[in-house]
């Protein structure tokens, strides 16, 4: 008779091979499902998820604060800093400049914006990797969340005498209303493209909302982005006030008597040859002062100098006496001192002689910047105290946040949120490059500048290496690119060494190109990045839409040729053969009809589509470019089948 303790065993191993015999039979039910082939020989997770195709919430995570949103306590005792790296709230003794207490949230929070309710107890603060936002209480640090509140919420504000928070879904660019007390939605409200930052009038009436990427647009069309104004009182949007040729508008603030606000934005000029870098022509800093009931038009304002430019215009804050404003270079490490008297003066003066645009006077932002103030690494968001005594200023690659005099400019000291030791590896140290103007020529843009979190921009270029006014291209993703080899929509730079190295200085920068190890380091962060993000939906129209994107035999039973099909170019899990190919997209000034196959993680937040951009959503592409079926079989899809492909193609 057997011993309990051998039983035990016996039941125990035998639990373990049912188990595992389970885990085999769902990995290969799980390889069938999402590649619509027999399982290979070799089925580990490791065969298709060694990048990041399983891992989609965010980058390697090293211990790093990366300090995003800040509020104060209406005390003004306690700084509120939301750190994105840690995925934690930092409460800062103002006095002592020490952090006290941290609230933490689940990992991957990725908490971005921060706003403080009037009464002191309760700080808000968006978890945009989770899609929600959190309560927390300044005093027990206990966290209280929303339910889903849209798709990558980043700015936060608060509608202090209607008990309301206006939250930027900068994913799913809307913003929503909840109820402050109970979090839960009031409304949902479309904003512009990429919604990013949110402030609200002196006077309660109005909120402006500003977004990162210009509308959808054709490819020949110049870019514009919006301010969506908010109309308090009604609850619903009361204007979009266009910024023509704009983008990135990543920061605004109210002006003291309430009749405009200020908003930062980068003035793209993207269908000029690159070779304009060189004249500082092809993106340039800008205010814009934008009416607060969006009753008229933007003014929009240079923030250059003539000779050096203070890159990617990030946080903006206004003196509460009027006095001046306070504007982040993120790219430049700087901050911009401006005599806010003096800018009202260059906006009311008349334009130029020439019939030109101010903003494009790269000689006027000597008339009112004041100062410039040099920072640590990459500084973001700019906080002003209520009594306009102290300016705070996030560092975002230090894990710090500056503390200034505002009268003079002069840091008083700053805060450190803490970082690991050792110092940092290449991933952070390429971090760093991507995200400075350092390289280029004049420190007019950073890698950043045209990928914003790594991604894209939504706009096409003109490179003349091919050709003055030929092959323009779509900016693509750098967004899980590692193992999607080679690059280029010509597919000509075998890896990102090629790309990002002396091509890159030659087209873009006008600069020396990265030494070697700034090189290997740029190419590590890059090879970091994870793909963006599908919408993650599980709907009977993605499974549809799935057996669509694999199937091999058109609506009335004729086989598709293997080479038309979506799953040839598009096979799991990189979705991309890594080859190139000619679809029939190619325009009269194209010098090839071959282009690389992008691959499709995160397409939903990529358009434009196509090697020129000329498609502005997904069903376009096979609504109006694909006439001959050259680009997959889809002329025999009815529209229920098109939708039902686009809702697969979303949730990759």
């Amino acid at each position: 008779m057997r011993s309990p303790w051998i039983r035990r065993g016996l039941a125990a191993a035998g639990a373990l091979l049912l188990l595992g015999a389970g885990a085999a039979l769902a990995a290969r039910s799980h390889v069938g499902r999402f590649t619509r082939q027999g399982p290979p020989e070799d089925y580990r997770c490791g065969r298709c998820h060694g990048h990041w195709t399983l891992f989609r919430r965010g980058p390697i995570r090293e211990g790093y604060p990366d300090p995003a949103g800040l509020a104060l306590s209406p005390d003004g005792r306690t700084l509120f800093v939301a750190c994105e790296g840690t995925d934690s709230l930092a409460l800062v003794d103002v006095a002592s400049g020490r952090v006290r207490a941290e609230a933490r949230f689940a990992p991957g929070s990725l908490p971005q914006g921060v706003a403080a309710a009037p009464a002191g107890r309760s700080v808000f603060v968006t978890l945009r990797g989770r899609d929600r936002v959190a309560a927390v209480d300044a005093a027990s640090l206990e966290v209280r969340e929303s339910g889903v509140v849209g798709r990558g919420p980043s700015g936060i504000a608060l509608d202090a005498s209607r008990g309301r928070l206006l939250v930027a879904n900068g994913e799913s660019d809307d913003v929503a209303i909840l109820d402050a007390a109970t979090l839960e939605p009031v409304r949902r409200l479309s904003a512009g493209r990429e919604p990013w930052r949110i402030a609200v009038s002196p006077d309660g009436r109005f909120a402006h909302v500003v977004n990162r990427l210009s509308a959808l647009h054709a490819a020949g069309d110049l870019p514009v982005s919006e301010v969506t104004v908010v109309d308090l009182e009604q609850g619903r949007v009361r204007s979009r006030v266009p910024l023509p040729s704009s983008h990135l508008a990543e920061g605004v603030a109210f002006l003291p008597a309430g009749d405009r606000s200020l908003v930062s934005l980068v003035r793209v000029r993207n269908r000029l040859p690159i070779t304009q870098v060189a004249r500082g022509w092809v993106m340039s800093g800008a205010l814009a002062l934008v009416p607060a009931d969006g009753e008229g038009a933007a003014a929009l304002l240079p923030t250059d100098d003539m000779d050096r430019f203070h890159a990617d215009p990030a946080g903006v804050a206004v003196a509460p006496d009027g006095s001046r404003a306070f504007l982040a270079a993120a790219a430049s490490d700087a901050l911009s001192v401006i005599d806010l008297p003096a800018l009202l003066a260059a906006e009311r003066a008349p334009p130029p002689g020439d019939g030109g645009e101010k903003v494009d006077r790269m000689d006027l932002a000597a008339d009112y910047v004041a100062a410039r103030v040099p920072l640590g690494a990459n500084p973001r968001e700019v906080l002003l105290s209520a009594d306009g005594r102290r300016l705070f200023v996030s560092e975002r690659w230090d894990g710090r946040v500056a503390v200034l005099d505002p009268a003079g400019g002069a840091v008083l000291h700053r805060v450190d949120l803490g970082r690991p030791a050792g110092g940092p590896s290449e991933v952070r140290r390429g971090d760093r490059l991507f995200h400075s103007a350092a390289i280029t020529f004049q420190g007019g843009f950073a890698c950043r500048s045209c990928h914003p979190d790594g991604h894209q921009d939504g706009l096409v270029y003109d490179f003349e290496i091919d050709g003055m006014g030929r092959n323009i291209v779509d900016n693509r993703s750098l967004l899980g690119v590692h193992g999607t080899n080679p690059f280029k929509w010509t597919g000509r730079n075998p890896g990102l060494a090629d790309q990002c190295g002396p091509r890159f200085a030659k087209v873009l920068t006008r600069a020396d190109p990265f030494p070697a190890r700034d090189l290997a380091d740029l190419v590590a962060y890059i090879d970091s990045r994870p793909p963006r993000r599908g919408n993650g939906a599980l709907t009977a129209s993605v499974e549809r839409g799935r057996a669509i994107f694999f199937r091999t035999r058109t609506n009335d039973g004729r086989e598709i040729p293997e080479g038309n099909r979506c799953s040839t170019c598009h096979p799991p899990p990189l979705y991309t053969h890594r080859r190139s190919a000619d679809v029939g997209t190619r325009s009269p000034l194209d010098t090839s009809g071959e282009f690389d196959t992008p691959h499709l993680l995160g397409v939903v937040g990529s358009a434009p589509f196509l090697h020129d951009g000329k498609a502005p959503t997904l069903e376009e592409i096979w609504t109006l470019h694909n006439p001959r079926d050259t680009h997959g079989v889809s002329n025999d899809m009815s529209k229920q089948q098109l939708n039902d492909l686009v809702d697969f193609l979303k949730t990759l």
